[in-house]
């Protein structure tokens, strides 16, 4: 039964075709697995600057609110 390598992840791919002699195959293999390291990279990033947003949205919502009512604590 033949392996159908776009089924595997692309790292496992990668070695499987050096492994049989498909280089050209394997280089591309492991430009896939670069490009969804860097994808999974950014949005981590992504996420991460997002959280960072909404902190400084509350924060600024906070501070808005203490200088609008300045006696006023929570």
């Amino acid at each position: 039964m033949p392996l159908d390598l776009m089924t595997l992840p692309a790292p496992e791919a990668e070695r499987l075709a050096y492994a049989e002699g498909f280089e050209g195959t394997a280089r591309l293999f492991a430009r896939i697995a670069d490009l969804q390291k860097a994808l999974g990279e950014a949005v981590a990033e992504i996420e991460s600057l997002k959280n960072e947003r909404d902190q400084l949205e509350t924060d600024l919502f906070v501070a808005r609110r203490l200088r609008a009512y300045p006696g006023e604590t929570d």
